[in-house]
């Protein structure tokens, strides 16, 4: 696996072109040989992301571009795709638009508003939408990708005996006009969860993974983790449908979760790494969304650095 730069990570360093230039050289010289492009402001050109990254001897793996351009300008995204040499086409997040109107709760209620989990976005639409401009890009050579949160890891029924009726349970949900996560719409509809009362749960990247083949995966480790499940056994289900992770700490700060440079944080590491060369995966993005007031290039330097101590003398058998 190779290890590069998230560039969201350095997002207020990059927004003019100057400060873009400057930016991806600190980059090389903590020793990066390729970055996600993410965050740069709109005034930088993709012809000058391409020359300047090229310049500092930085590869442009995959980006994270904006889910209405590639909904309705999907043919420029792949022409500048091309021009950055960038295989990946990244989407961050399924879009706040695809939030339901209401939510409901067990009783069926409605639940507070702000409340974020998957059972209130409407992943089945927004994959609908989305799955035509999935196959145009990768008909072009391109490569679709998705990038979770923990939002994907919340339940969306119950499983029974196997995927097959993991997938029946799910699509009754959907067809008998209930919502995603299983409650009912109506007295006379029975919610999934309850004509499947067993474990293990399906969530709503199970669905994701049964039901949209062009879809592959930017797998965030610190959000698996964040959704209460195993990064390093999400990788292996995933296996061949993610080539690139998202590499942060988790970790317990005066009684609450924050990000941290990998290795200072309290994930199984050695785990996820072994998924990782077990699984196809090709390259890590190192990211740290909120560095809580410390630089963010120091931040990016040390999880590099850590990453490399722990290669060089931990994992002898790698």
């Amino acid at each position: 696996m190779i290890f590069g730069a998230q560039l969201y990570t350095i997002r207020e360093h990059i927004q003019t072109p100057d400060s873009f230039r400057r930016s991806m050289k600190k980059i090389s010289d903590i020793g990066f040989t390729c970055v996600q492009m993410s965050g740069a402001g709109a005034e930088i050109s993709i012809e000058e992301q391409a020359e300047t990254c090229g310049a500092n001897g930085l590869e442009i793996i995959i980006t994270h571009t904006a889910p209405d351009k590639i909904l309705h300008r999907t043919s420029d995204v792949i022409r500048e795709h091309k021009l950055l040499g960038a295989k990946y086409v990244g989407i961050g997040m399924i879009p706040a638009s695809y939030k339901k109107s209401e939510a409901l709760s067990d009783n069926g209620k409605s639940v507070e508003e702000g409340v974020e989990s998957s059972q209130f976005y409407d992943f089945p639409r927004f994959f609908a939408d989305f799955a035509p401009a999935a196959r145009e890009i990768n008909a072009a050579g391109l490569q679709f990708m998705y990038h979770n949160h923990a939002i994907e890891f919340a339940r969306v029924c119950q499983a029974h005996n196997g995927r097959r009726e993991h997938v029946s349970a799910a699509a009754h949900s959907l067809e008998a006009g209930t919502n995603f996560g299983g409650k009912p719409d109506s007295k006379n509809t029975p919610a999934a969860s309850e004509v499947y009362p067993t474990h293990p749960p399906y969530l709503a990247m199970d669905y994701i993974l049964d039901n949209h083949p062009e879809v592959s995966f930017t797998l965030d480790t610190y959000w698996v983790q964040a959704g209460g499940a195993d990064p390093a056994a999400w990788i292996h289900k995933l296996a061949g449908r993610v080539p690139v992770l998202h590499l942060k700490d988790f970790a317990i700060v005066n009684g609450e979760p924050r990000m941290a440079e990998v290795f200072e944080g309290n994930m199984n590491w050695p785990a996820i790494f072994s998924a990782a060369a077990e699984s196809g995966v090709k390259y890590g993005m190192i990211e740290q969304d909120d560095c809580y007031g410390k630089c963010p290039f120091e931040c990016l330097a040390l999880s590099l650095k850590n990453i490399k101590t722990f290669f060089e003398t931990e994992a002898t058998t790698w």
